[in-house]
C-alpha cells in the first residue's frame, strides 16, 4: 500500500514524507492569453504550484526522497488552445523526470499516447465503476486506476481482484462531495456573491440542512 499526499508547495515535500507519505500529486497555475487556468479540477491558485520552476525543485526532493510525484491533468475536457498549453507542458515535465499523469479527458488521453515512457493515471474523472471501463481505458494504456468515490469496499475489492495486473488508489477524505465527479459539471471557482463558498459546497451545504 501506498499514501499520496497532496502538494501545493515545496516545503511540503520533507515533512509529509517524514509523517510517512510515500508518493504525491499535484498541480499547476497555468498562464494562455494573459488569463490564468488551472491544470486540473482544483482551481483554486491555492490549491496548486504557482510556477513549474517550484514543482521542478519539489519533484528534485522527492527523488532524493525516492517519492514519486503525479501530476494533475483530470479537467474533464480542454479548449484546443488549453490543449497546445498543456503538451507543451507534459514534454516539459517529462525531459526534467515527472513522468506520471493524472488524467480524465479522452482527448487528452489520446494525444499523450504519443510520448515515451510516460504512465497514465485514470483520475475520478473517469468515473470507472465496472471491469467493462478498465477494459476500455486498458487498451489505451492506462495501468492505474483512481476509483469514484461512490464505489463501495466490496465493489473496489471485487475489481482489484479481477484485475491484479492494474493498480488502483482510494479516497480516503475529499470535501465531502456527493456529485460523480465523472459526470458532474459544477464549477467549483465560481463563488457565491452573498456567502465565501463556491457554489458546489453551497449545494453541499443546503443538503445538509435539509436532512437535518
Amino acid at each position: 500500500m501506498k499514501i499520496f499526499a497532496p502538494l501545493t508547495r515545496i516545503e511540503e515535500v520533507r515533512p509529509l514524507s517524514d509523517a510517512g507519505a510515500d508518493a504525491f500529486y499535484c498541480g499547476l497555475n497555468l498562464s494562455l492569453d494573459n488569463e490564468i487556468f488551472i491544470s486540473n479540477r482544483r482551481p483554486w491558485k491555492r490549491a496548486n504550484f504557482d510556477n513549474i520552476e517550484n514543482l521542478l525543485k519539489a519533484n528534485d526532493i522527492a527523488k532524493k526522497k525516492g517519492k514519486e510525484i503525479q501530476f494533475a491533468l483530470n479537467e474533464h475536457f480542454y479548449s484546443s488552445d488549453q490543449m497546445k498549453v498543456i503538451l507543451r507542458l507534459v514534454e516539459e515535465l517529462l525531459n526534467n523526470g515527472i513522468n506520471s499523469f493524472i488524467v480524465a479527458d479522452l482527448n487528452l488521453i489520446l494525444k499523450l499516447r504519443k510520448f515515451k515512457n510516460l504512465k497514465l493515471v485514470g483520475s475520478t474523472g473517469l468515473h470507472v465503476f465496472n471491469s467493462n471501463t478498465i477494459e476500455f481505458y486498458k487498451k489505451l494504456g492506462i495501468r492505474e486506476f483512481i476509483f469514484p468515490r461512490q464505489l463501495t469496499i466490496k465493489e473496489r475489492y471485487n475489481l482489484i481482484r479481477k484485475f491484479p495486473d492494474i493498480s488502483f488508489e482510494s479516497f480516503i477524505k475529499n470535501v465531502g462531495c456527493f456529485n460523480i465527479d465523472g459526470l458532474c459539471y459544477f464549477a467549483h471557482g465560481i463563488w457565491d456573491k452573498e456567502q465565501p463558498m463556491s457554489m458546489c459546497e453551497k449545494r453541499r451545504k443546503n443538503i445538509a440542512i435539509q436532512k437535518g
